[in-house]
């Protein structure tokens, strides 16, 4: 017996299962999830999907779809497995989910010294690492953690759900603070035996510790030296800043600097605070510099480096004439360059001109010197040079006022001449010219109005001058006086613009003159010869006038009485009258002949005194 009927065969999915195994139950285990116990009824090519309640869909790199290798975050998690086939009719449908709950405890913290070396042994100066490098927490999540730090630190880069915190913490059994809280500091330890705990916390768990020894010795004081920087050039002429402020002694000491440099014989600073900045000169070259603090207990810590020093042009400095300043005329100035510096102390050359560009003039080549100038404006310009053939100037713009010349005294030579004789008159005038400026002295040599001589004097130390420059001017003059009397020898002297000259003061002097005059003129001899007989004759003949009128008078006298007897009484009105022109004419007479003896006994004194003079003189 045949039954016809009919099946409808349908492809199933396949059998999801799995097993769980882990090294401990806390979340940095890994966790091996294995379902390779799970199969397909029609041996399908079968596709896995994991899956946790906390940490979401599962998946590694493995290349296994069925096993699955991880860390699961902490908590309790119910893990699923789904699979799937090939099917067509199974494209994007997957099996019931075979299910399984894990418990995962939260993982506690690490603690690892990495740095420094347990007993390392330093001194309370040296910087000394320290280094957490391996600490951590796997619950921490590695961005929070530890930003930008690079890996090898205990922390789980995909943390779900809410990470731990995690903490460091540096601590000494010798400090009352702790040293740090960064999972890798730099630092200093005072003098000691130091006890070195790191300490690791996450909130969750019991916090970690982590212990080494480091013995501390004391030390030197540590230089921090801002100025100057190492290798800098700078120009002698310049002041250097010697900056040490920010050193300190690690253990407390109280130290001083001292800077040496191996050019030089002495110290630039010796035992100074390192508290203050300090400037000096430094001369030129290649300097090693050592800079020593020294502690109060003799600790001491030595830094080398190097500064070069360029040579500097020299600074040439005019402590006078001072800018603007007025002399006098003829008076010496001053020129004071000595406070002219080079700060390498190579100054060779000291020069001193007056004037500006291709017209200035070199005065001197001293430091200091005395210098008189002309009357005007000058500009006064210092050069001083070093052995390198550098130079620096200095100016100074001065005034010199000016001077009118003056004739204050004119000396002749010889003291007496004779009338009629040729000879050689020497004049030296002293002119008074503050300014020097005099440039022309000329002298007149007269008797009379009728005879003068012009001449010249001089002050260049020719001719009739004994010394060139020393304000006597001298000068001769070929005379000849035509009577006896008196030379007169005049002096006029002139400075300023040949076109507008100033004049001095005209100066007169006389040279007595003796003696007949030979070449005298008839009329002047006879004249002079009958002069005295002339005034004697007219007081003789004055004296004979009035005797006259007297006479006369008498004899009027006798011829009124003999009239005045002939009884005519009209006359003795007329005799009146004579009488009275008789008594006028005498008081004229009378009053003229007292001056006349007068002149007279003064032409004979006069007579006498010549006489007294000539004979001395044979």
């Amino acid at each position: 017996m045949y039954y016809n009927f009919s099946v409808e065969l349908i492809n199933e999915f396949p059998h999801p299962s799995f097993s769980v195994s882990r090294s401990a139950n806390t979340s940095d285990s890994l966790v091996w999830l294995d379902g390779t116990s799970s199969y397909d009824p029609e041996g399908d090519t079968i596709g896995a999907w994991w899956h946790s309640s906390i940490d979401g869909d599962l998946t590694d790199d493995n290349g296994d779809l069925l096993v699955w290798t991880g860390h699961l975050s902490a908590g309790t998690h119910t893990l699923s497995l789904r699979l799937t086939d090939d099917d067509s009719y199974h494209i994007n449908q997957w099996s019931a989910p075979f299910q399984m709950t894990l418990v995962v405890d939260n993982s506690p913290p690490v603690a690892h010294i990495e740095l420094p070396a347990d007993g390392l042994v330093t001194n309370s100066s040296e910087l000394i690492d320290f280094s957490a490098f391996g600490s951590g927490d796997w619950d921490a999540l590695c961005s929070e953690s530890f930003p930008g730090l690079s890996s090898g630190w205990l922390c789980n880069p995909d943390a779900s759900g809410i990470p731990d915190t995690v903490t460091a913490l540096w601590t000494s059994n010798q400090l009352t603070d702790p040293i740090g809280t960064d999972w890798e500091i730099q630092t200093r330890l005072p003098a000691g035996e130091h006890v070195i705990t790191l300490t690791v916390e996450d909130g969750n768990n019991l916090p970690v510790t982590a212990l080494i020894s480091v013995s501390v010795g004391p030390s030197a004081p540590v230089l921090v030296l801002d100025s100057p920087i190492p290798d800098i050039e700078v120009v002698s002429d310049e002041l250097i800043l010697f900056d040490a402020q920010r050193s300190w002694d690690p253990d407390d000491d109280n130290f001083v600097m001292t800077i040496e440099s191996d050019l030089l014989e002495e110290p630039i600073l010796d035992e100074v605070s390192p508290h203050f900045w300090y400037t000096r000169y430094v001369p030129a070259g290649l300097h090693s510099l050592t800079i020593t603090l020294t502690d109060a207990t003799n600790r001491t810590s030595v830094h080398t480096q190097f500064l070069r020093v360029l040579a500097s042009p020299p600074m040439a400095v005019i402590a006078s004439p001072l800018d603007g300043q007025l002399f006098g005329p003829g008076a010496p100035i001053p020129l004071n360059g000595s406070d002219s510096y080079d700060a390498d102390d190579d100054i060779i050359l000291y020069r001193w001109y007056v004037g500006s560009g291709s017209t200035a003039e070199v005065l001197n080549e001293t430091p200091d010197a005395l210098q008189r100038l002309p009357p005007g404006e000058h500009l006064i310009s210092l050069q001083v040079k070093d052995s390198r053939g550098t130079s620096g100037w200095a100016f100074a713009n001065i005034t010199v006022e000016s001077s009118w010349p003056v004739v204050t005294d004119l000396l002749l030579e010889p003291g007496q001449m004779h009338a009629g004789e040729k000879e050689t008159i020497t004049a030296r005038a002293w002119v008074d010219d503050p300014d020097g400026t005099t440039w022309e002295c000329v002298g007149w040599a007269s008797q009379g109005s009728n005879v003068k001589e012009q001449f010249y004097l001089r002050d260049d130390g020719a001719g009739a001058d004994a010394y060139a420059g020393d304000g006597i001017w001298s000068g001769r003059v070929v005379f000849t006086p035509g009577r006896e009397g008196w030379v007169n020898i005049e002096a006029l002297c002139r400075d300023g613009p040949l076109e507008e000259p100033q004049l001095s003061n005209r100066l007169s002097n006389t040279i007595p003159v003796e003696g007949a005059a030979q070449q005298s003129s008839m009329l002047d001899a006879f004249m002079e010869s009958l002069a005295p007989a002339m005034l004697t004759l007219l007081v003789v003949l004055s004296f004979i006038g009035v005797l006259l009128v007297i006479a006369r008078r008498r004899r009027l006298s006798a011829d009124l009485a003999m009239i005045e007897s002939w009884g005519a009484t009209s006359f003795s009105e007329l005799d009146d009258e004579l009488d009275d022109e008789l008594d006028d004419e005498l008081l004229d007479d009378m009053e003229d002949f007292p001056q006349a003896m007068e002149d007279a006994a003064l032409i004979e004194e006069s007579e006498g005194e010549q006489e007294d003079e000539t004979g001395d003189a044979d």
